[in-house]
Formats: structure tokens, sequence, C-alpha cells
């Protein structure tokens, strides 16, 4: 029997780049939600209909909205996280809600600009992601799943399971907030080493990039890029040559058939 190959795997031994990836977001929306996640995790879900068309509507202004959940989870109530992470600005907001209902109170823009009013609801803990979302892409719980069990153990209540966040050919995916950090390609033995007292992932793991400040990191990273698309572009000549070699090789014949000596 042949042994199921999954894309990260493949990713992984190709050596796919995956620098500047991240979508961009300037906020992050995460929601608790426990029951099952399938591959469209929102409009699937048994969220009201209201709360759906007002998630869709926070879009518009660059929101990455996530459900997450984790082990062992048995409160009354719906946590959930907003994170503003702009590069002026990193601050996680925690809410404790009775109903998804509650959704609607919340002011995005106004947490967004640092409206004063919220500033109760700041927390000064960090914040990680693990993409889980199996039903999207195995990779995500095949690679993931193992991932968050052990960041869990080494960071406890920081550390959640979340949908979908892209890249599951670079899985195991980890977003760290509010620092808005995106790495790819973590393995199980490498989460103690990059982990340490404070809970910050060691920067020379794997990353993405970050997923907001589109210009200004654009422009720090170029040097790192630059290479990465150097090497894609002798590539692309290189199957062009190719490609034109190939034709003319098919074709000679035909030539010398029409135009003997």
């Amino acid at each position: 029997m042949v042994e199921r190959q999954f894309c990260a795997q493949v990713s992984r031994e190709a050596a796919d780049p995956f620098i500047g990836t991240a979508a961009r977001a300037d906020l992050w929306l995460l929601i608790e939600y426990r029951g099952a996640w399938a591959r469209d995790e929102i409009l699937s879900s048994d969220l009201p209909a209201q709360v759906k068309d007002w998630i869709d509507h926070t879009r518009t202004f660059y929101t990455q909205t996530r459900l997450i959940k984790r082990n062992k989870s048995r409160s009354e109530y719906i946590t959930v996280f907003v994170a503003c992470v702009l590069e002026q600005r990193q601050v996680i907001y925690r809410f404790q809600l009775e109903r998804y209902e509650d959704l609607l109170q919340l002011d995005l823009e106004a947490l967004r600009d640092g409206d004063s009013c919220y500033e109760q609801y700041c927390s000064h803990e960090p914040l990680f992601l693990v993409c889980t979302h199996g039903k999207h892409d195995a990779c995500c719980a095949k690679f993931g799943m193992p991932v968050y069990n052990e960041l869990e153990r080494l960071a406890g209540d920081y550390t959640w399971q979340s949908s979908h966040v892209g890249g599951d050919k670079f899985a195991a995916n980890v977003v760290c907030l509010p620092q808005n950090i995106y790495y790819g390609r973590v393995a199980v033995s490498e989460v103690s080493q990059k982990v340490t007292g404070g809970y910050a992932l060691n920067p020379r793991a794997t990353v993405h990039g970050t997923v907001c400040w589109c210009k200004s990191k654009s422009e720090r990273i170029q040097p790192i890029i630059q290479p990465v698309m150097q090497r894609r572009e002798k590539a692309r000549i290189g199957r062009t040559v190719y490609a034109i070699t190939k034709g003319l090789r098919q074709l000679l014949p035909y030539v010398l058939w029409s135009h003997p000596a």
C-alpha cells in the first residue's frame, strides 16, 4: 500500500519559498466556537445570521476573523479576542460574552483606534494560534494538532486552536499575537526551543512574515525576498528556453525533409 503524501511534505521537500505569503491584517477577531468546524467554518456554523453578516462586513477594514477553541474548555462564557496589530499599536482585547449576538455591540473601528472605553478589556498576555482546521486541509490537523498539544503544554492558556489561517502546505502554522508574526513549518521537536520564558517564539523560526505593515515591512524584507525572486525568475527563464528548444527539436525533422541538402 502506497503511503499517502501530504502537500505540506511535498512543499517542504521542494523547499517552496513562503516569505511574504501571509495576508494583511490590521485586526484579528477570534471567536470561541466549540462545535465542529466545516470547511467553510463560519458560513457552516450555527452562528446567528446577523452575526455572520456582521463578520462579513468587518473584512472591509482588513480584519482576519477566525474561530478558536481549546481542549477542556468548560466556561459558561464565550471568549472573544480582538487583536490590534498595527505597526504603531499592538494590543489584545479579551471579552467574555454570554451569547454570540453580543458581538454586534463591539465597535471594531474604535478598538482599532484605541478608544479609551475599551481600556478595561486590554490583556497583557500573549496569544498563540495553531491552525488545526482539518476539514479545510488534512495537513492542518495532521501537523497542527501535535504542535498545538506541545505548545499548550508549554504556554498553557495562551494557546488556542484556530480555524484556517492560510498556507496549508506550510503546516504546521503558528500565529503569534500581538506581535503579529506568522510561523510556518513548525515541528513538534522545535517548539520547546522556540518558546522562551516569556512565551515568545524565537525569531530564527521559519517565518511567513508579518501580516500587516505592508509598505514599510515589504521594504525591510526586500533584501530577503530579492534572492528568492531572482531564483524564481531564473527558473522561469530556464523553463522558457527548454520549451523553445523542445519545440525546435520537434520541428527540425520536418525542416530537413522539406529542404533536402
